[in-house]
């Protein structure tokens, strides 16, 4: 409520104001100001030096053979830059930036870790000559058996089961995943 008493007060004094600046005018120009404003300009153009009039003096000079040297000059100036550039204490400033030392420092991690992984020595024991079932249903990956190591196997058990342990292996598979007969005479 106070507010709007403080903005009635503040509108009643700026109203005021406002009246009084009403009958005035806010841009005036000075008495005859367009009158002499050609001659104003006309005589700043006149305090101008006139250049197209003005003798060609050149200011700026080059030393004697300043071209014909030059490429030497240069040439030097590179090769002394090269071969100064090159020292110690320039590689130290390089490596001691943090950014630098730590792209260095991770690079080495990565390759001592890399050379450790790569060159680990496998060491795959067989527990002897022949293998049985049991022990190759519980080997990790069969890669890392031998083939003629697998053949003997297998010719050795082909011969160590009977008929009837084959036939009794058939039907306890046949009833593990309750497989019809009648499905299989279908099939074939």
């Amino acid at each position: 409520m106070k507010n709007r008493q403080n903005i009635k007060e503040e509108n009643e004094k700026l109203s005021g104001l406002m009246e009084s600046l009403k009958d005035q005018h806010a841009f005036q120009v000075p008495e005859n100001y367009f009158e002499e404003l050609p001659a104003s300009i006309q005589s700043q153009i006149s305090q101008l030096p006139d250049f197209e009039k003005s003798a060609v003096v050149n200011p700026f000079s080059v030393p004697e053979n300043y071209f014909e040297q030059l490429p030497l000059a240069i040439s030097n100036a590179v090769g002394q830059s090269q071969h100064s550039g090159f020292n110690l204490r320039t590689i130290l400033a390089v490596f001691l930036r943090p950014r630098v030392t730590l792209a260095f420092a991770s690079f080495v991690i990565v390759v001592l870790i890399s050379v450790r992984f790569f060159t680990r020595e496998i060491i795959i024991t067989v527990p002897g000559d022949q293998f049985t079932m049991e022990e190759l249903n519980r080997a990790a990956s069969f890669e890392d058996l031998d083939e003629s190591d697998l053949m003997d196997l297998l010719a050795n058990q082909s011969q160590d089961i009977s008929s009837e342990d084959q036939n009794s292996g058939i039907e306890q598979y046949l009833i593990d995943n309750d497989i019809d007969i009648t499905q299989l005479e279908s099939k074939l």
